[in-house]
């Protein structure tokens, strides 16, 4: 678990860093506010999208299989996407001086980053992990 846990910490950091410092060069980013909502929004979603790596922490295949049989979880991903949107867009707004509504282009970007989450954690879950021993316990 700390692997994956490691895993995505980094990648998340990454991500907050990128946003805070790079936000204006790379994306065109040029208003702190919209700044501020996109890296809000993009380690929100980063967190939703890591459920689906959680659901199995050793499966190195597919962190989907079954998923289309796992109706209760769906609903959750669905539910929570939804009021991060209404939180983004209606009440994170109120705030002027340091939020400001996000356009579809960076939604795009926001979901974007999320979804890199699943690869880093298929890559990570090929380190190595020692198992533990009757040894260790004692």
């Amino acid at each position: 678990m700390w692997r994956n846990i490691l895993g995505q910490v980094v990648y998340q950091i990454a991500v907050v860093l990128v946003l805070l410092f790079e936000a204006d060069s790379i994306f065109g980013i040029e208003y702190v506010t919209v700044r501020n909502s996109l890296i809000f929004n993009a380690f929100m979603l980063c967190q939703v999208f890591n459920e689906f790596n959680a659901r199995n922490l050793e499966n190195i295949k597919s962190v989907f299989k079954g998923i289309h049989r796992d109706i209760p979880f769906l609903l959750v991903i669905a539910v929570t996407i939804c009021v991060q949107m209404v939180f983004v867009e209606f009440l994170l707004y109120h705030d002027r001086d340091y939020f400001e509504r996000l356009e579809l282009r960076e939604w795009s970007i926001c979901f974007g980053f999320a979804v890199i989450s699943w690869p880093i954690d298929w890559i990570v879950k090929y380190i190595p992990v020692r198992e533990k021993s009757d040894v260790d316990e004692a």
